[in-house]
C-alpha cells in the first residue's frame, strides 16, 4: 500500500471552542475508513481543511505526487441550475476536454443508473436519489483515487442507501465517509476514525467493533485514573505520617522526606509502572513493556516481542537496550541514606497493606498478617526512639 495523504499536526478551533488540536493521520491506498463523532466535534471542517476549501492555520496536510482526490459535494452550485444532467457532469473538466470527454461522461452516467433519454434532462428535474448519483458522478470524472463523501446518505431514501452501499462496496479505490449511518458504515468500511475531545482515536476495524474498542479504552483508561489516584492517595498519606514521625521525634531526615514526598505529588503526571499478569490489562494499559528474562532485562514498545521470547519462538536479545541483572538483584551501597530510604519504603508499604486488610469485609481479613505487620511497624518505632 501506498501513502495518499499525510497529516501533521494538525489544530483547528473557531470564535466558539477547539474542535482539535495536533490531530496526526495518514491514508493508505486500500483504505475504506469511516469518520465518525458527535455533531459539532469538527468531522466536516477536517474534511473542509483537507480538501483546501477552508484555510490551514495550523499544522501540515499534504498529497502524494500521483494522488488525484475528489470531494462529494452535498450541493451542486448555483451556476448549474439550469444544466442539463450531462452538461453538469462535464462541468468539472475544463471547457477544452469537454468535447472529447463527452463519450466517457455518459458512460458513467449509465453506470450511475442513468437511461440515455436522462443525459439532456434539467437538472431541476431529478428526484433526490439521482440527484446524489449526479454529484458522484462529478466527482468521479477526474478518476480520483481518494473520495471524500460528508453524509451522503442524508435525507436519501432507502433504495438509493442501497444503491450507494453497493457502488461503495464495489468501489476499488480509497474513501473517507462522514456518516451517522452505522449500517451503512459496516458494510463498507474497514478503518474507522472517531474524532473526540479534540482527538482523533485511530481502529482498524468497522463502525461498531470501533466503538465497542474505545469503550474498551475508556474502562482501561478509567482503571489506570483509579491506580494513579490511589498512588497519589497512598503518597499524600505517607507524607502527612512522615511529617509527624518527624515533628513527633525531631527527626530531620524524616521531614525532608515528607518534603520530598510533597513534590512528587505536585509533579505527578500520571506515569505508572504495572506489573501483572493479566494479559488484557497490561496490552489496553502500557506503552511500553518489560521482560525479565534470564537475568536479563528488556524493553520492547509492543507486547508481541515480549511473547514470542517467551514462548520461546524468539531468542533473548540482549544487545543495545538490555542489560543484565545480577544475582543479586541490585547491588547498592550500604550507607546511613541508602538504608533509611529502604526502611522507609517498607514502612510505608506495610502502612498501605494494613490500611487496606483494615477496610475488608472481617470474613476476608487476614489476622495472622495483620499481626505481623504491626509487629514490624513496632520496631519502626523502637528505630526512631534510638
Amino acid at each position: 500500500m501506498s501513502t495518499l495523504l499525510s497529516v501533521q499536526s494538525v489544530s483547528y478551533e473557531t470564535s466558539i471552542k477547539k474542535l482539535f488540536e495536533n490531530i496526526s493521520f495518514s491514508i493508505q491506498s486500500g483504505e475504506r475508513i469511516g469518520l465518525i463523532g458527535h455533531n459539532g466535534s469538527g468531522k466536516s471542517t477536517l474534511l473542509h481543511l483537507i480538501t483546501q476549501q477552508l484555510p490551514l492555520n495550523h499544522g501540515n496536510i499534504s498529497f502524494a505526487n500521483h494522488c488525484v482526490y475528489a470531494y462529494i459535494e452535498q450541493h451542486l452550485p448555483s451556476d448549474l441550475t439550469n444544466s442539463t444532467v450531462l452538461e453538469a457532469v462535464l462541468s468539472k473538466l475544463s471547457e477544452d476536454k469537454r468535447m472529447m470527454e463527452s463519450w466517457r461522461a455518459e458512460i458513467l452516467l449509465a453506470k450511475l443508473g442513468f437511461h440515455e433519454s436522462q443525459y439532456h434532462q434539467s437538472i431541476n428535474t431529478l428526484s433526490g436519489g439521482q440527484h446524489t448519483r449526479l454529484l458522484l458522478g462529478r466527482a468521479l470524472m477526474n478518476q480520483p483515487d481518494l473520495l471524500f463523501l460528508d453524509e451522503p446518505s442524508n435525507h436519501l431514501d432507502l433504495p438509493t442507501i442501497l444503491w450507494l452501499t453497493q457502488f461503495l462496496q464495489n468501489w476499488r479505490g480509497t474513501f473517507v465517509l462522514v456518516s451517522h449511518d452505522q449500517n451503512l458504515l459496516d458494510q463498507v468500511t474497514n478503518t474507522t476514525w472517531i474524532l473526540r475531545d479534540e482527538s482523533l482515536h485511530h481502529f482498524q476495524l468497522p463502525c461498531s467493533e470501533a466503538r465497542q474498542a474505545l469503550i474498551g479504552q475508556d474502562i482501561a483508561d478509567e482503571h489506570r485514573h483509579k491506580a494513579e489516584q490511589k498512588e497519589i492517595d497512598r503518597i499524600t498519606h505517607s507524607v502527612k505520617r512522615l511529617a509527624l514521625w518527624g515533628k513527633t521525634y525531631d527527626n530531620e531526615s524524616f521531614a525532608r522526606k515528607a518534603k520530598k514526598m510533597e513534590k512528587q505529588i505536585a509533579q505527578f503526571e500520571g506515569a505508572i509502572i504495572l506489573v501483572s499478569h493479566d494479559q488484557w490489562l497490561i496490552e489496553n494499559s502500557c506503552q511500553r513493556f518489560g521482560l525479565i528474562h534470564q537475568q536479563h532485562f528488556i524493553e520492547y514498545s509492543e507486547p508481541e516481542s515480549a511473547y514470542q521470547v517467551l514462548l520461546g519462538t524468539t531468542a533473548l536479545d540482549t544487545c543495545d537496550h538490555a542489560f543484565e541483572i545480577q544475582s543479586e538483584m541490585v547491588k547498592i551501597e550500604h550507607g546511613a541514606d541508602v538504608h533509611e530510604d529502604l526502611l522507609l519504603r517498607e514502612w510505608v508499604e506495610l502502612e498501605q497493606k494494613l490500611a487496606d486488610d483494615l477496610v475488608r469485609k472481617p470474613t476476608h481479613q487476614k489476622p495472622l498478617l495483620q499481626k505481623q505487620w504491626k509487629e514490624r511497624l513496632l520496631e519502626f518505632e523502637l528505630l526512631l526512639n534510638q
